[in-house]
């Protein structure tokens, strides 16, 4: 059996701080962090996210830290082929599947609520168990609750989000590799833009380098150029072609074995003007200072403040955000939230992406985000990209 990728000894220790017996991975993301089954949507295969309320797959871990799958007996390919969890539990399946007898599962359950109450209760009395109420569905916690007499069933959704904050080795190389296809994606997409170009061939050479480096897909790909896209927040690439002078955000999420980097870049085609180059230095030094600070023992919302107050004193009096970066790995957005009102402290494991955006109607979107580690001593950023405005 392979080794998880996670540490199993936190996650015991999690449960045992809360008096858990038992911890259910219900929400497709953290059945994806527990086991490496790719169910979430930023894994290889998708099909079991779009089907989790028909064909809904669990991961439960008892105190021992054991840990068994439940699922419908379609997906035990794909477990045997990604997942490091060896005991399987199925449900019926409806999906038609001819396989040697050595392979063929028993069902627990006809249905996937009773197989995941059979599971649970297998090796002895629970009486407290925890699960990811935030993440499931409604039917799913309420069904759960009512099929396990005799157990208190309490959301243990604060839980998985903190045990996903700090990495362990292999997600951190996950991550650092997610970084480094994103960064020739990026550079490929700088080399390309040029006046007359548009935005949807370079989003076009950005998805195929990601997939080509070895990315299993992206979570956002903004390319949003000149001063009516470029300010949207929301814009995706269009048919409209660069002309001298714009001002290019990107701002891109790529996967690689289901964790995120999110970089994002700001370029300027043939020229930029005076008062380009002026938003753009800020942010790039404001930029820094998160970076510098982002050490153990800081809190978010200090950075937060650290950033806001240099932006309004040399560049804009009422500028305002809420965030200037947050935690990345399963998620694009995971804990802790670089904000006013989150006094996560930083600490070694973390990673992260930080961010200044500013947008302005009529002139264009900018950003400098970068993605970095927190160490015992100090932050390492990770990624590789220049960090001046680029003019292409």
């Amino acid at each position: 059996m392979a080794r998880p990728k996670i540490s199993m000894d936190r996650v015991v220790a999690a449960m045992e701080r809360d008096g858990l017996d038992a911890l259910v991975a219900a929400g497709p993301e953290n059945v994806f962090y527990l086991s490496d089954l790719p169910v979430s949507p930023v894994s290889s295969n998708r099909l079991l996210f779009v089907v989790r309320s028909s064909s809904p797959s669990f991961c439960v871990v008892t105190r021992n830290g054991d840990a068994k799958l439940v699922m419908t007996s379609a997906a035990v390919d794909l477990a045997r082929a990604n997942s490091w969890v060896s005991e399987f539990r199925t449900y019926k399946t409806g999906t038609y599947i001819v396989r040697p007898k050595a392979l063929v599962s028993k069902d627990v359950a006809a249905d996937p609520l009773q197989a995941l109450v059979k599971t649970v209760q297998e090796d002895r009395k629970i009486g407290k168990v925890g699960i990811d109420s935030k993440m499931a569905s409604a039917s799913i916690v309420d069904g759960f609750r009512s099929l396990l007499r005799g157990s208190k069933v309490v959301d243990s959704s604060i839980l998985f989000e903190l045990l996903r904050m700090i990495k362990s080795k292999e997600e951190i190389a996950r991550f650092v590799k997610a970084n480094d296809i994103v960064c020739r994606a990026i550079n490929k997409v700088i080399g390309e833009a040029r006046v007359g170009t548009r935005e949807d061939e370079l989003h076009n050479i950005l998805k195929s380098s990601i997939l080509n480096d070895g990315g299993t897909l992206w979570q956002q790909t903004t390319i949003a150029s000149g001063p009516e896209n470029g300010p949207d927040i929301y814009a995706q690439p269009t048919s409209r072609k660069l002309t001298k002078g714009d001002i290019i955000r990107l701002d891109i999420g790529g996967v690689y074995k289901g964790y995120t980097a999110d970089l994002s870049r700001t370029l300027a085609v043939g020229e930029a003007s005076a008062e380009a180059r002026k938003i753009y230095r800020v942010l790039r030094d404001a930029e820094q200072i998160l970076v510098d600070e982002c050490k153990p023992g800081v809190k978010a919302s200090h950075l937060h403040g650290l950033v806001v107050k240099y932006v309004k004193k040399h560049l804009d009096s009422g500028y305002e955000r809420g965030n200037v970066g947050h935690g990345v790995g399963v998620d694009l957005y995971d804990r802790p939230f670089i904000s006013a009102n989150d006094d996560t402290e930083m600490q070694a494991g973390m990673t992260l992406s930080l961010e200044v955006p500013y947008h302005k109607v009529a002139l264009g979107g900018f950003n400098v985000e970068d993605s970095v580690l927190v160490r015992e001593n100090d932050v390492k950023l990770v990624s590789d990209l220049p960090r001046e405005l680029i003019i292409v």
